[in-house]
């Protein structure tokens, strides 16, 4: 669109019918009225893509486009007298009032500005994690990753940085196997942490040569007060039917040494029992868990998939937290 055209007569767009003059600085505004632009460069726009044409210039010359503030030592167009029309790109800012600013060195020239686009601020975190915040999950994972399996607690130091990054309106409700950590178990008879050895990664999450219960654990992210209407467990099993749980935990503190310790929990689905029927041809099944009463998403909260099973042939391709 136009925003602009110095030229008077019919030419004219804008209210300025003038060439610019030498050493001359005019503010543009991005919102001016009454022009063809009116109406179609946003209020939030940051600094546009333009299309400038210096016509009809008496000098040779140069002329400058920024947005506020200093005039940098650059030139935008280099005009010369009897220089056919020739449109240069320009990219310039805007200043908080979306205004821009035109300055011409000599002689006197008109200018002609179409507007190609504009450019908006966007604040990535809500999607994405910044350079630090990915390099303070990195670090905790160095830290801890002594061996194929991360601890409990060192699972949820992983996670207690990613409350602290995460966006709390951000939503992850689908966990597929490579978003699963296997963690550790408290098993030996002394309270010490020990692995969770039957739990392997492939093109699935797999569960085999073991008989003792085991988990493994996702994140899972929604916005404040969403409930929670069931969890659907996609999965393989060759072993004949067998008992798990499922589970989501809430973490909003530091979490403790096994399966997130009790500090600073708030549980949405407890330990809610899940059969996972066998069938030897491999044929994909689905099976929902209806939680207890009505559980529901807290502000700043991360939550905690949690499935455990002693089936020595069970292969978990996804699982949904389905909310209401």
């Amino acid at each position: 669109c136009r925003l602009a055209d110095t030229r008077s007569g019919s030419e004219n767009v804008g209210p300025r019918s003038l060439a610019l003059r030498a050493a001359e600085t005019h503010t543009f505004d991005a919102q001016q009225s009454g022009v063809p632009c009116t109406g179609k460069i946003s209020a939030a726009a940051t600094s546009l893509l333009l299309n400038v044409t210096a016509v009809d210039a008496t000098a040779s010359t140069f002329v400058t486009f920024w947005s506020d503030g200093a005039q940098p030592k650059v030139s935008s167009l280099n005009p010369t007298p009897g220089q056919p029309p020739a449109p240069n790109a320009v990219t310039v800012g805007l200043s908080a009032s979306q205004t821009f600013e035109a300055y011409n060195n000599a002689g006197s020239v008109d200018i002609i500005i179409d507007v190609v686009g504009y450019y908006e601020t966007h604040n990535h975190d809500d999607r994405y994690f910044t350079k630090d915040q990915t390099r303070l999950v990195a670090q905790e994972i160095v830290n801890a990753e002594t061996s194929s399996f991360l601890t409990a607690s060192q699972v949820g130091a992983v996670a207690q940085e990613l409350i602290n990054a995460q966006a709390p309106d951000d939503t992850i409700l689908r966990a597929e196997p490579a978003d699963f950590v296997i963690a550790r178990t408290a098993t030996d008879g002394g309270g010490a942490e020990v692995p969770a050895t039957g739990w392997s990664y492939g093109s699935t999450l797999y569960h085999s040569g073991t008989t003792n219960s085991e988990c493994i654990y996702a994140p899972i992210r929604a916005k404040a007060g969403t409930t929670v209407s069931s969890i659907s467990i996609r999965y393989t099993s060759a072993a004949g039917t067998s008992n798990g749980s499922v589970s989501l935990t809430g973490i909003t503190s530091t979490p403790g040494p096994a399966n997130f310790g009790t500090t600073g929990v708030s549980s949405l689905v407890n330990d809610q029992s899940v059969s996972f029927f066998s069938d030897s041809s491999g044929v994909i099944r689905n099976v929902d868990v209806a939680p207890t009463g009505t559980p529901t998403f807290i502000t700043g909260h991360i939550t905690t998939l949690q499935i455990c099973t002693a089936d020595n042939s069970l292969a978990i391709i996804s699982a949904i937290v389905n909310t209401a």
